[in-house]
C-alpha cells in the first residue's frame, strides 16, 4: 500500500526527498518539497496524486490523511489533564470541547494538539468458539456490518413548491441495535452479533497512554505560529490557567509539564549576564590600567 501511494506522488515537481514508515495498521509518508514550491499547491498536488490512486487501495483502508507540517511544529508547552472520577474518554470529550478552542484563540498558537487521547467507539468482541460453531467468521461480521450499517439515499418527494430528499437510515447507533445485527438465517433462526461476542462503547485505541504524577493522563501539547514569540505565548497562557483550573469539572485536575519558554529566557538571562559580567570586567581593567 505503501509504495502504490508513493510511486504516485514520486514525480511531483520541487520535492526534496520521500521518506515512509510502515508498521501494523498505519502507514506515513513524510514528503518534503523545496523552499520555492508553495505549500498549499503542493498539498493540493499531492492529494490529487492520492486519490488517483484511491481506488487500488485495500477497501479497508480507512480514507488518508493529508496534512501540512511545519519545521517548527514540535510544542512548546505541554499539559496534562488527569481525574480520578472521570475516564481518558470523558477527558479527551472535555479537552476538545472546551480547552481545545480557548488555546487556539490565544495570538501566535497554530494549534492545540490532544495527545494520547481516547476516543469513545462501539467495540465488537467475537467469541473464536461460538463463530466456529455457527460456520462464520470474522470476514461474515465485518461483511455484516458494512452491508447493514449504512444511509441510502430513498429517492425525493417533489411538488411544485417544494422538494424533500428521502434517506433510508439504517444506521445503528447504540449497543442493543449492533447486538440485534442479523448475521445469518440458519433455518429460520436468525444468528445475531449478540450470539458470538459482546457489544461495548469503549476506547478507539488502547495503544496508546499517558501518566502524569502516577495517574492516567490526557495531554495537550500549544504548537506555535512560524513567525510567533514564545514567551509571548506562554506568558498569555500562563496569564489564563488560573482561570482554567477553577472552571475544572469536579475532580479533574492539571498539570503545566513542559514550558520551553522557560529555557529560552534562561539563555536570555545568561546571555545578559555575561555582557554585564564582561563589561564589569573590561571596565575594571581599565580602572587599574589608568592607576
Amino acid at each position: 500500500m505503501t509504495k502504490i501511494i508513493e510511486d504516485s506522488i514520486s514525480g511531483l515537481e520541487g520535492i526534496r526527498t520521500i521518506s515512509s514508515k510502515s508498521r501494523q495498521e498505519k502507514s506515513e509518508i513524510s514528503i518534503k518539497f523545496n523552499m520555492e514550491r508553495d505549500a498549499d499547491n503542493a498539498a493540493a498536488d499531492v492529494r490529487d496524486r492520492v486519490g488517483r490512486v484511491r481506488g487500488a487501495l485495500p477497501d479497508d483502508v480507512d480514507e488518508p490523511v493529508i496534512a501540512k507540517v511545519e519545521a517548527n511544529s514540535t510544542p512548546i508547552i505541554f499539559m496534562s489533564f488527569y481525574s480520578d472520577r472521570h475516564s481518558p474518554g470523558e477527558i479527551t470529550d472535555y479537552l476538545d470541547r472546551v480547552i481545545k478552542d480557548r488555546f487556539e484563540t490565544i495570538s501566535g498558537v497554530s494549534q492545540a494538539l490532544i495527545l494520547a487521547g481516547s476516543t469513545y467507539s462501539m467495540r465488537i468482541w467475537l467469541d473464536p468458539v461460538k463463530l466456529a460453531a455457527r460456520s462464520l467468521t470474522v470476514q461474515d461480521v465485518e461483511n455484516a456490518l458494512r452491508q447493514q450499517n449504512i444511509e441510502v439515499p430513498g429517492g425525493r418527494i417533489e411538488s411544485t413548491a417544494r422538494e424533500f430528499t428521502i434517506l433510508t437510515d439504517t444506521g445503528m447507533n447504540t449497543v442493543e441495535e449492533f447486538e440485534n445485527l442479523i448475521l445469518k438465517n440458519e433455518t429460520g433462526y436468525l444468528v445475531r452479533v449478540r450470539d458470538v461476542g459482546r457489544v461495548e462503547i469503549g476506547p478507539e485505541n488502547e495503544r496508546q497512554r499517558l501518566r502524569s504524577n502516577g495517574k492516567t493522563a490526557v495531554g495537550i501539547g500549544i504548537v506555535k505560529q512560524s513567525t510567533a514569540n514564545p514567551l509571548e505565548i506562554s506568558t498569555a497562557i500562563r496569564k489564563i490557567l488560573p482561570e482554567m483550573k477553577a472552571g475544572l469539572p469536579a475532580g479533574m485536575s492539571m498539570d503545566l509539564n513542559y514550558d520551553s519558554s522557560v529555557f529560552i529566557q534562561s539563555s536570555i538571562d545568561n546571555v545578559f549576564k555575561t555582557i554585564f559580567e564582561a563589561v564589569g570586567m573590561v571596565v575594571l581593567v581599565i580602572f587599574f590600567f589608568l592607576r
